[in-house]
């Protein structure tokens, strides 16, 4: 349906070329809308048709992981590596990461560890305030590897919602 492209030369040509975008928007706001409608439809039945199945295949897994871990030296006895291949698939094994856990809010923890001596533990980020350069732009003018980057002109051309 790709067309030439129109001229527009006047305020004329532009106030009909805003009418004709205005229908087409029109046109395919309606198009979307049945088609998210459609979408909305197979997606519910989709989760509904997946929900048993991923259930029970949460349950399974889970039983398989307790069972893994609790007998994780008799599965792997004789093997060679930390994996167990069966014919139903494959159980690894893998060391997990030590990781921490802070049970209270940082801004009452770090006054504890700047108190203990332990602000080695404390992170400090310094970064360039962008705001404030820009509100004092003369400052840094001789400062290299800033710029202060000027706005272009947008044009947004909006047509008008579509008649229904």
């Amino acid at each position: 349906m790709a067309t030439k492209s129109p001229r527009v030369n006047s305020r004329q040509s532009l106030s009909t070329v805003l009418q004709e975008m205005s229908a087409l928007k029109g046109k395919m706001d309606q198009i979307r809308v049945k088609a998210d409608a459609k979408i909305v439809a197979l997606e519910t039945q989709k989760q509904a048709d997946i929900l048993p199945l991923w259930e029970r295949y949460r349950d399974l897994e889970q039983a398989a992981k307790d069972y893994a871990l609790a007998k994780e030296g008799d599965l792997l006895a004789g093997q060679t590596g930390k994996a167990l291949t069966l014919v139903g698939g494959t159980v690894s094994f893998k060391a997990g990461r030590p990781s921490v856990q802070l049970d209270e809010a940082p801004d009452v923890i770090v006054p504890r560890l700047r108190a203990l001596g332990l602000s080695r533990f404390v992170r400090v980020v310094e970064d360039v305030d962008r705001v404030a350069i820009l509100k004092d732009a003369a400052a840094i003018e001789a400062v290299q590897g800033i710029r202060i980057l000027q706005p272009m002109s947008v044009v947004t051309i909006t047509p008008n919602a579509a008649a229904a």
